[in-house]
């Protein structure tokens, strides 16, 4: 098991394994500013191994308190806890140095330049939410130093490969999107769904959803309307008025802090039509607790992975070992397996190049392709359509989508799509007649 402590450095931290001497900058950093270091950034970490050991650098919000944050983090310590059972990375032990971003960019900013310049990590990895990512990816060009998100965060093109090429993201956002259009395409002729409306809480992070989702949706598909609502929304009988008004057939709902409010008064509510598309937590597995069972009958796509959703063995694999490490649950949230094969893209290719030095990690990733537990990770390159980014499609990386269902007395994820998932059909809520 991993021992953590507590690292003293102004804010929230842990280290797992041995420390490495810390090297304090502070006094330089204020009086020379971040761009008079980044030239050494390079010198700081990334080298070809030492006798200090190899340090990964991870930036995860709120962890103990957000599904996301705890379960990106639990899986990368899962990976180092591995990693070191089986001799580490190049003969040295993997370290975990950790920051809290607490979903905020400024925070964030200050974590990773800490991970960089006092920790020296050859690597830094995670991050959630979109306007955290979009901070740090600014950063990426004067420090040099590789990052892989567990997110799609930010869902920005690679404007400058030659600045940005030590930026990995372990999905697009816009294969959620994709992912839902898809499943649409294959399945609502069938169940004859041709009326729908578009609700999705105004964040950033929906906008590349949406996008690939209306590109997708089948000629035969009506839509009706798309409204973007606040997060911070208490009532959504307009929205859900505008739906009976209509006559539609499925809302198409992308939830995530804020709109889970708009699943549950659907389904007090209970209109002559479904709810799916995009609930974030759907893919937490407390989710149907959480809610005392208003989830039932609700679909969604899934960010990653989830029990009972394997995408491969090594997702089963992951869940085991970290059942074995976090008392018998399993990870937390979606984004907990995208994290997982981030930093273990990462360490694979250490392992393949031989070295930690970046560029030579930086086209080792871009030239591998290796299983891992949201599908067979095969990364664009600079030419490709997202370069870092794993490649979409049901024989690489594919969302899949599931629907919450009662089965024996207790609610449980029910995969849909695509068929390396499939474990059930959707059910029509008693009260709808499509």
């Amino acid at each position: 098991m991993l021992q953590t402590v507590m690292v003293d450095s102004g804010k929230r931290g842990s280290r797992t394994a041995g420390r490495r001497p810390d090297i304090d900058r502070r006094s330089f950093l204020t009086a020379s500013g971040a761009s008079a270091l980044a030239a050494t950034a390079g010198c700081l970490g990334g080298g070809g191994g030492s006798s200090d050991g190899i340090t990964i650098g991870g930036l995860f919000g709120l962890p103990g308190d957000h599904p996301a944050g705890t379960g990106m983090k639990q899986t990368t310590e899962v990976l180092v806890e591995n990693l070191n059972a089986d001799g580490g990375l190049l003969g040295e032990e993997v370290e975990l140095v950790t920051r809290d971003t607490e979903f905020d960019p400024a925070t964030a900013r200050d974590g990773y330049r800490e991970l960089i310049l006092d920790e020296s990590v050859d690597v830094t990895t995670g991050i959630y939410s979109t306007e955290v990512g979009t901070a740090i990816f600014d950063e990426v060009p004067e420090f040099e130093t590789i990052h892989l998100t567990g997110g799609s965060a930010p869902d920005r093109p690679m404007e400058n490969y030659d600045d940005y090429k030590y930026w990995f993201r372990g999905i697009h956002g816009g294969y959620l999107g994709r992912a839902t259009a898809n499943y649409a395409a294959s399945h609502f002729e069938d169940l004859g769904i041709t009326e729908v409306g578009i609700a999705a809480e105004d964040v950033d992070g929906f906008d590349p959803v949406l996008e690939e989702f209306a590109a997708g949706l089948p000629s035969s598909v009506n839509v009706h309307f798309e409204e973007r609502f606040s997060s911070d929304t208490s009532d959504f009988s307009p929205i859900l008025d505008q739906g009976e008004q209509n006559d539609i057939q499925m809302m198409v709902g992308f939830v995530s802090q804020g709109g889970s409010a708009l699943m549950s008064q659907w389904a007090q509510r209970q209109p002559n039509y479904m709810f799916g598309g995009g609930d974030v937590f759907s893919s937490n597995p407390d989710r149907w607790e959480n809610t005392s069972g208003e989830v039932e009958y609700v679909w969604s796509y899934i960010g990653g992975a989830a029990p009972g959703l394997e995408v491969t063995e090594t997702t089963s694999q992951l869940i085991e070992d970290h059942r074995s490490m976090f008392d018998g649950a399993a990870p937390p949230h979606a984004q907990s397996y995208t994290q997982y094969d981030a930093i273990l893209t990462w360490a694979e290719a250490v392992k393949e190049a031989e070295t930690t030095d970046i560029d030579e990690v930086v086209s080792t990733i871009e030239e591998m392709t290796l299983e891992g537990s949201t599908g067979t990770l095969d990364w664009y390159g600079e030419d490709g359509e997202l370069p870092h980014t794993p490649q979409f499609g049901e024989e690489y990386v594919h969302p899949p989508v599931m629907q919450w269902q009662e089965v024996d007395g207790e609610g449980r994820q029910i995969g849909l799509y695509p068929d390396t998932v499939r474990s059930g059909e959707l059910q029509i809520p008693p009260w709808v007649s499509l």
